[in-house]
């Protein structure tokens, strides 16, 4: 089926149907708005949570096969899906989506999480803790 990125049991986790694939150690709080990212590099796969480098069970390279399927955002297809709707839908909020041509480094990421990158860490109050996205 291409790519997964999702949340399973409250984990990033990533796959591809070249079956490999990545699942984050640290768990997400319920009922709250995370900062998620994630970067594909030749060598791993890393992901970051409110800015933050967190651990992934496997940290290895994804393998990208090369398809046809139409990139799905919040849903598997549905038409390629043997499960019904309830289980393949997305349930959650999306605030903003973004999609880059190259690996961002971790003091953008931080940024991006609305922290302060200092002395090697993503350090500060993230914008919009417990509430609604800013």
């Amino acid at each position: 089926t291409g790519f997964l990125f999702g949340i399973y049991d409250r984990t990033l986790a990533i796959n591809s149907s070249g079956g490999t694939g990545s699942r984050s150690t640290t768990l997400l709080t319920l009922q709250k708005w995370s900062h998620v990212a994630v970067v594909l590099t030749p060598a791993a796969v890393i992901m970051y949570v409110d800015g933050a480098r967190v651990t992934v069970d496997l940290p290895r390279a994804l393998t990208l096969v090369a398809n046809t399927e139409p990139m799905m955002i919040g849903n598997r297809n549905p038409a390629q899906s043997e499960s019904p709707p309830p289980l393949t839908a997305f349930f959650g909020d999306l605030d903003v989506l973004r999609i880059y041509g190259r690996s961002k480094r971790p003091e953008e990421i931080c940024a991006d999480a609305g922290r302060v990158w200092q002395a090697g860490a993503c350090v500060g109050t993230l914008i919009g803790t417990g509430a609604a996205p800013p």
